[in-house]
């Protein structure tokens, strides 16, 4: 004898159709593999390099996220200061 089970399909979701009404959640997702990506190859664009932590998506505070918006935006590292100014000056005669 084979038992059969009579199953509704009620309240059940097609695969992607969750995210197909949440457009924030993958929204979400992509922000987190495009900045994971960021993170890897930051020494790539001429950042000294960050650490990929899920904690720091969407705060403002957190010095990786900041570059990562800046290279969004398309800004510019800025340039990082030398400690030694006077490296490539010539020296000065004395008189």
């Amino acid at each position: 004898m084979v038992h059969t089970f009579n199953i509704q399909n009620k309240g059940v979701m097609a695969v992607g159709q969750y995210f197909d009404k949440n457009p924030n959640i993958v929204k979400i997702f992509d922000d987190i593999e495009k900045f994971k990506n960021f993170c890897a190859r930051a020494y790539l664009y001429g950042h000294s390099g960050y650490t990929f932590n899920e904690k720091d998506l969407y705060n403002n505070k957190s010095r990786a996220w900041q570059a990562f918006n800046d290279f969004r935006k398309g800004k510019k590292r800025p340039q990082q200061r030398r400690f030694n100014n006077n490296f490539n000056r010539k020296p000065q005669r004395s008189h």
